[in-house]
């Protein structure tokens, strides 16, 4: 045999992860994947890290790009495997994150498969299938490339025969991540919206988080003159900016709110405009969107007098940085704005409270936490809340696993963060619904020898289910329940847990910062009920529900 050594399609997986310059693959290991994983250990192609749900594992991947500013890779097996999945890809499509998921097909003799490109699609996400074993290689580097581009989840199914096939040649050429060109006229017509507008605002979502868009977005502000804020995704993104007005939309404190309505011109920069973020009661009706983002479906989800800009955000705003420099322009004042005096959500102390009051359980674990800590959020009633008053150092220090609205995803993007964190303290914070929707992934922790602390804000009830059931006069209990003892719960998976029942318990934090290695942590601290339900009105309805 002459030319380049043939290769076994297994071993071929491995290297063509490795060649998008993955190092670590997230797996729930089944019977389509576990040869192709445990071929690239032996070779020492990338590190395994394990989890117990297929879900977790896409999570996770998610979660670690995030951290470490890299293209997150996963694997599930075949059919339920798959199906498993989809959840989270649902997720990380409606956010917007950039994974690379590898399956496997359904092998047809077994006779039950499933249309995997259906599920892929409902889920909004690429998936190609791999059928030649010459082709393998190159669909996987495409598709992480395709990933990057376009910020879309990709998956790669494998049909059951490649992996034990022989490459017949060496691997192509994979696809430029940054080879969509940007359109000079486009980049003109913004910088004519910024000229004109009298109150502009740059707003970033995950995409300018994932093309590390700060230092242009930062230099573009300061020409234009505009104020900066975040999507929920892209939170602390502008952190220590006197521009950043910090979340816009219908979570974002009274303050940021007296902002927006004065706001002529949005520029989105891989930020979505849904009506969360862009709408009515954020910004004035006859205020102008610009949408720039990679994602090829952005025209489809902007608002119909918007002005779409398919490119880069990182590449996008130096463009316009050097347009406005080219017709001479120097830097423009920015208009005065209201000075913040809240600082965050605020709320009246309810004399009838017992459990401790969530606002001052955040703040305080804001004082406690080191300032290097890397925080992940679940979603739930507590998130604007968390989100209001935890900070971070950037956005990469603070992940918010919330995809569709769903709650359970936080532990395993906790698990991802964890993986990436490079020794700097992880905390996810959760609810306790959350918690116990994936505790098999408290296990993860202990399989990887990974370190993590959970602050569970347990208030023992699905708060928002409690709402609706007192208000028809039916029975509360029905959503209402207890978490295990966490002291045993943590312990079955080699960690520790105990119950705060005050502000000073909260202490044991400060140590984070301090201890080499801490393993599983889980912190039940016990909430007022009510306290979050007061939360969750001012974060639905603003400084109105602030006088009531």
């Amino acid at each position: 045999m002459s030319g380049t050594p043939r290769r076994v399609g297994y071993r071929v997986v491995g290297d063509a992860i490795a060649r998008t310059g993955a190092t670590t693959v997230f797996s729930m290991l089944g019977e389509s994947n576990v040869v192709w994983i445990g071929e690239g250990v032996r070779a020492g192609l990338f590190r395994l890290v394990k989890t117990r749900h297929e879900s977790s594992a896409v999570m996770a991947s998610a979660a670690y790009g995030r951290v470490t500013g890299t293209l997150g890779v996963c694997s599930v097996s075949h059919g339920a495997g798959f199906t498993n999945a989809i959840h989270a890809l649902t997720a990380c499509a409606a956010n917007h994150q950039p994974v690379l998921v590898l399956t496997g097909m359904e092998p047809s003799a077994q006779g039950r498969s499933i249309d995997q490109r259906a599920f892929a699609r409902a889920a909004g996400v690429d998936l190609v299938e791999v059928h030649d074993v010459d082709e393998l290689a190159l669909a996987i580097g495409r598709s992480a490339s395709r990933a990057v581009r376009t910020a879309v989840p990709q998956v790669v199914s494998l049909d059951p025969t490649v992996q034990d096939l022989y490459a017949s040649d060496a691997d192509g050429e994979e696809d430029d991540p940054t080879s969509v060109p940007l359109d000079p006229s486009a980049i003109s017509t913004v910088v004519d919206l910024l000229e004109a507008a009298r109150h502009p605002l740059l707003l970033a979502g995950q995409g300018a988080v994932v093309a590390d868009a700060r230092p242009e977005l930062d230099e573009l502000a300061d020409l234009v003159g505009a104020d900066v804020a975040t999507t929920l995704v892209a939170r602390h993104f502008f952190a220590g900016s006197d521009r950043d007005l910090g979340l816009c939309g219908g979570w974002a404190v009274p303050e940021t709110r007296q902002v927006l309505v004065e706001c002529d011109l949005v520029v989105g920069f891989g930020a979505s405009f849904d009506p969360h973020t862009f709408g009515p009661h954020v910004f004035p009706l006859e205020a102008t969107a610009v949408s720039i983002d990679v994602d090829p479906m952005a025209r489809a989800t902007a608002p119909d007098s918007a002005h779409v800009v398919e490119a880069d955000a990182k590449r996008a705003a130096a463009a316009m940085v050097r347009e406005w420099q080219a017709r001479g322009h120097g830097r423009r004042a920015r208009p005065r704005r209201p000075s913040s005096s809240s600082g965050g959500l605020q709320v009246r102390p309810d004399p009838s409270s017992h459990g401790l009051d969530l606002l001052d359980v955040l703040r305080t674990l804001d004082a406690l936490l080191p300032a290097d800590r890397l925080i992940v959020t679940d979603s739930g009633r507590h998130l604007p809340a968390v989100v209001a008053q935890i900070g971070a150092v950037d956005a990469r220090h603070f992940v918010v696993s919330r995809g569709h609205g769903s709650v359970g995803l936080g532990l395993g993007a906790a698990v991802g963060a964890a993986a990436g964190a490079r020794g700097r303290p992880v905390v996810l914070v959760c609810g306790d619904g959350g918690l116990m929707m994936a505790a098999q992934e408290l296990d993860s922790i202990r399989l990887n020898g990974l370190d993590l602390t959970i602050v569970v804000l347990n208030d023992e009830q699905y708060g928002a289910e409690v709402a609706h059931l007192t208000d028809r006069g039916l029975p509360a209990d029905v959503a209402r329940q207890r978490l295990p003892d966490v002291s045993s719960l943590a312990r079955a998976h080699g960690g520790t847990g105990r119950v705060v029942s005050s502000l000073d318990g909260l202490d044991v934090l400060r140590e984070l910062g301090t201890q080499a290695r801490t393993g599983l942590t889980i912190i039940d601290v016990r909430i007022d009920p009510v306290s979050g339900d007061r939360l969750w009105e001012v974060s639905r309805h603003g400084a109105s529900a602030r006088s009531r």
